[in-house]
């Protein structure tokens, strides 16, 4: 009930007004371009980092259900001060409300119909659910992939870094690809990176090489994707409020997550089953 709880509730209520920030910082694209680069990849990063520290840090205070709390607060400790730096010192410098053309509110079926009338929002929430169920998949065969494939489930967190490190990096670096070649471009040629990366698993499942080659394929893919995702998402948010008038930012991204949590949801529960 807990977990539920934080995964569910308070992150989302995080998230949603941190992943709406970048639409509100700023109109120009490659600005909100080079904001969500950063923060896709230091959120990659630190991803990376807990995973690498946790396990030490609870042994050192005792490997023991207490020290599992701790380690708990510790973080919750460190988040709140983090999150309070970034919302201090980030400014909304769009000043356009969420209103009507007559300046009232706007009601909720309204922002459902200019969500859904939004082709490119329909694009990006398919492309999110999708995204969520290749993630949930990759990331639940991986386990079973070197247990029963490779033949020892320890190789889970070589598969994993070899995944996430060139995601890591590929994210940061990728700032002059988007500005020559776009974000659509960028995002496809990551798409056939990742297919390219999976499929070579078929020449020979067992290699070993072979399994971190395909990681590394798939870690640049999806860097490339995750680089442009949230700024793309701006952009359809811009282009709704240029064709309405009206902007639906929370919604919108509301609506994205929600597609994420459905993705990834559906696959689970798939796997499951």
């Amino acid at each position: 009930m807990t977990y539920n709880f934080c995964t569910t509730v308070v992150y989302t209520a995080l998230n949603l007004p941190y992943a709406t920030l970048a639409t509100l910082m700023t109109r120009d694209t490659d600005q909100r371009a080079v904001v969500n680069l950063f923060r896709t990849g230091m959120s990659a990063l630190g991803n990376m980092v807990i995973t690498a520290i946790t396990f030490p840090l609870v042994t050192r205070l005792g490997d023991t259900q207490q020290a599992w709390i701790e380690v708990s607060i510790l973080y919750a400790i460190v988040s709140i001060i983090m999150l309070f730096i970034c919302f201090k010192n980030c400014h909304e410098r769009v000043k356009e409300e969420t209103k009507t053309k007559d300046g009232k509110n706007v009601p909720l079926w309204m922002g459902i119909k200019l969500c859904v009338t939004n082709k490119y929002f329909i694009m990006f929430f398919m492309l999110a659910v999708f995204l969520s169920f290749y993630e949930a998949v990759t990331g639940t065969c991986n386990a079973y992939y070197a247990q029963y494939i490779l033949g020892n489930r320890d190789l889970l967190g070589a598969l994993a870094s070899f995944e996430s490190i060139p995601q890591i990096v590929t994210v940061l670096v990728l700032s002059p690809f988007i500005a020559k070649f776009g974000k659509r471009n960028v995002a496809l040629i990551g798409a056939i990176v990742a297919v390219i990366g999976t499929v070579s698993l078929f020449i020979n499942p067992s290699a070993l090489n072979l399994a971190l080659f395909a990681c590394v394929m798939r870690g640049i893919g999806k860097g490339c994707f995750r680089g442009v995702k949230y700024s793309m998402l701006a952009d359809v948010i811009e282009y709704g409020a240029w064709k309405s008038g009206i902007r639906v930012q929370g919604l919108m991204v509301s609506a994205t997550t929600a597609g994420q949590k459905f993705g990834s949801g559906m696959t689970s529960a798939i796997f499951g089953a």
